[in-house]
């Protein structure tokens, strides 16, 4: 006999540029479980499309009505095309200074609109003598945002809170971080989407690092699609299989060569900044998700080229977060990080 109420999640909503998806997690006393999940295809693709397009809109409703969710409050993930991701440092200060000083660094970025602005700090820096905050500044067109906003509301949704994907994604793999000695290892997650790849570094419970590179799993994809004729159905079966991704591996990584070597490269740049300008004395590790991490063999590629040990945990898990997801997530677990993050984040009651 369950005791007590369960409590919903809002639904984390992420919207991609070929699908939107939509995750509602349940919590009682014992851990959670996830209420409802669904990934509704778009036929737009880049370039002057809405946001949200009735077409998809229309879709979305369709969901919310059969697919089991409770409720239509949602916690959204700005589009990682429609946002602008900085770091900066600033002279300390707060209130109107700080907000001053942000604006500046957006002042040619967003002509004839006005941003909407996020910012998380990393910490003081010492910069030519002189004490100065580090920041990571988030923004994103108000245009767009309206937009943004108005198409969910054509789909039945309410939102309650917008939220970047990075952010969401640390939401979701710092879950398990519980431990005093958990602070000295920071995380590095490398989550390939769909036309982008987002690295957030954290540690000691807060953000450190952000960067989008342009190399996303859809271009990989288009790659072994000409090259080897797999599909994409294909490359997330052998994922999902060990034998299936040991025997293709030594193909896919041949075919994805020069792919694999731009985003080793960034990836090294990154974690070159990241190591000069902040001490781990626990070490680095790398954590991969997305829809790309299924690739058969490209954990071990970005392990041995990076010298570090590089994971792909499952988070729909009791250990991991506490959380049973169904069994079709369980085959696919690497593409809804981004939106269990977002039903992670607390919002005003």
């Amino acid at each position: 006999m369950m005791l007590g109420r369960a409590r919903r999640s809002p639904i984390g909503v992420e919207i991609g540029r070929h699908a939107v998806r939509l995750l509602q997690v349940e919590w009682t006393r014992d851990g959670g479980r996830v209420l409802a999940s669904a990934e509704v295809k778009r036929k737009s693709g880049p370039g002057g499309a809405r946001v949200v397009e009735e077409e998809c809109a229309a879709a979305v409703r369709r969901s919310l009505k059969d697919g089991g969710f409770k409720g239509n409050l949602a916690v959204v993930a700005l589009p990682s095309q429609e946002t602008i991701l900085r770091h900066v440092k600033v002279d300390v200060g707060e209130g109107t200074a700080l907000h001053d000083a942000l604006l500046f660094e957006l002042e040619d970025a967003f002509p004839g609109d006005a941003p909407v602005v996020q910012h998380l700090e990393v910490g003081e820096v010492i910069e030519r003598g002189e004490k100065r905050q580090e920041l990571i500044l988030l923004a994103a067109g108000l245009a767009k945002v309206e937009e943004l906003l108005g198409g969910l509301e054509e789909a039945g949704l309410e939102t309650v809170a917008l939220d970047a994907e990075t952010c969401a994604l640390i939401r979701c793999f710092m879950r398990r971080r519980r431990r005093e000695t958990d602070a000295e290892t920071h995380t590095a997650i490398v989550h390939l989407g769909e036309d982008a790849t987002l690295m957030a570094i954290t540690g000691a419970g807060h953000a450190l690092f952000m960067k989008q590179l342009p190399l996303g799993a859809r271009q990989m994809i288009d790659v072994l699609e000409q090259r080897l004729d797999l599909t994409e159905e294909d490359v997330r079966y052998a994922g999902q299989s060990a034998e299936a991704s040991e025997e293709l591996a030594p193909r896919v990584l041949s075919a994805l060569r020069l792919q694999l070597d731009s985003l080793i490269l960034e990836l090294s740049a990154c974690l070159r900044y990241h190591a000069a300008s902040r001490r781990s004395p626990g070490g680095v590790e790398l954590v991969l998700s997305g829809r790309g991490a299924s690739i058969p063999g490209l954990a071990d590629a970005l392990s041995d080229a990076l010298a570090m040990n590089v994971q792909r945990p499952d988070p729909f898990t009791l250990a991991f977060s506490g959380i049973e997801s169904t069994e079709r997530l369980a085959r696919d677990y690497a593409a809804w990080s981004v939106p269990l993050g977002l039903t992670l984040r607390a919002v005003p009651a």
